[in-house]
């Protein structure tokens, strides 16, 4: 599943409201989420509780470890 929506700059407010809002009708199918460390996911624990999901991170150095949601 691929869920895009262009946004004007990665800030993690910005980051935050476009994630809940591109996976809010999805929250029955999703289990989790794993991102990359970028700062931009500053915001992860209000994104994880709006979305009622674990939030994960990626190990350093490791890209195959981020899966598929890449902001």
């Amino acid at each position: 599943m691929v869920r895009m929506k262009k946004i004007k700059s990665k800030e993690s407010e910005l980051v935050k409201q476009m994630t809940i809002e591109l996976l809010q009708n999805w929250k029955s199918y999703l289990f989790t989420i794993t991102s990359d460390n970028g700062k931009e996911f500053a915001m992860h624990q209000e994104i994880a509780k709006a979305l009622e999901m674990d939030f994960y991170f990626a190990n350093p150095y490791s890209p195959w470890s981020v899966g598929h949601m890449k902001i």
